[in-house]
């Protein structure tokens, strides 16, 4: 892990957040205020699975490119062929699947109203959640969460793969022991826990042109025992259920330091003839529950609800 650490170190530093916005539902913007978290959803569960399907597909293109030929590789080459392509053909909770809290750079945006705001749509508005390489909100019970900016452009999505597998096989072609050696034995569990953090890190930072218009941006957490030991019950420590009008979803919650609030700038009410209703009760909510004198702003989406 450390030679993995150090290997990337010339990697690009992360681009600060700019003011991002959440959209959700009436009970999904009563629960992160008065919980004072966001909830972060296992991406199993997502809204469109075919994210997924899309970002395998493009993975399996460009390791196909990598490697056109497993003859003439080091043994451990090999391995990180057999591991990566395993990898993405293995169901995403049988590994501690990552979970996450999706963002848009735009605060009133007719495509999010009719995803997630509905019939009773917010969206909430943060200043940026970043800082000096660090995020800053937390997971207590997560395992390196992180904020990413979503790639659309195929190209980028490829070369960033191909930056990945690059730096992975110098890691391995890096170790002077054998596979089947004692030492092999550990840092076979290490690079299997690596190859879960560093493929689904990138599938989760991917999506498919057509959606380019939301600049989405995605916060990103991993239950810390299932990822770090193995998927078992015992290991998902943090992880609670919340229900839906159509399922119940797993999530893990992301909060601020201890003794603050979420950074909201305002809250925008969206779409809807309740809109007026909906901000004077927006008002009580925020007063309840320490948010005092946050801006209560009305969609000019004309959208019908």
């Amino acid at each position: 892990m450390d030679r993995w650490l150090d290997i990337l170190k010339d990697e690009p530093s992360p681009t600060i957040a700019p003011t991002l916005h959440h959209y959700t539902d009436a009970f999904g913007v009563s629960g992160i205020i008065s919980s004072n978290s966001l909830w972060a959803t296992a991406t199993q569960f997502s809204n469109d699975v075919s994210e997924i399907e899309n970002s395998v597909s493009v993975a399996m293109r460009v390791i196909q490119e990598t490697w056109k030929s497993t003859t003439g590789l080091s043994p451990w080459e090999r391995m990180l062929v057999e591991h990566v392509v395993h990898l993405l053909s293995t169901p995403l909770h049988s590994f501690g699947q990552p979970f996450i809290v999706s963002f848009c750079e735009a605060g009133d945006l007719l495509s999010q109203w009719r995803g997630y705001g509905q019939a009773s749509g917010f969206s909430l508005s943060f200043k940026s959640l970043n800082q000096d390489d660090e995020l800053k909100l937390a997971c207590k019970h997560g395992f390196r969460t992180g904020i990413k900016r979503v790639i659309y452009e195929p190209n980028k999505q490829r070369a960033r793969l191909r930056f990945l597998l690059r730096r992975l096989i110098k890691l391995v072609n890096g170790f002077a022991f054998k596979p089947n050696s004692t030492e092999g034995a550990s840092a076979h569990v290490e690079l299997s826990v690596i190859l879960v953090l560093v493929m689904t890190d990138w599938a989760c930072s991917v999506k498919h042109e057509s959606f380019s218009e939301e600049r989405e941006w995605r916060i990103v957490t991993y239950p810390k025992g299932a990822t770090l030991n193995g998927v078992h019950p015992q290991n998902f420590e943090g992880v609670s259920v919340r229900p839906t009008a159509r399922l119940l979803l797993p999530y893990m919650s992301v909060e601020p330091l201890p003794g603050k609030r979420l950074p909201i700038l305002e809250v925008r009410c969206g779409p809807s003839q309740f809109q007026e209703q909906s901000s004077r009760a927006m008002q009580i909510l925020l007063r309840n529950h320490g948010y005092n004198n946050l801006p209560i702003t009305l969609s000019t989406v004309p959208l019908r609800t």
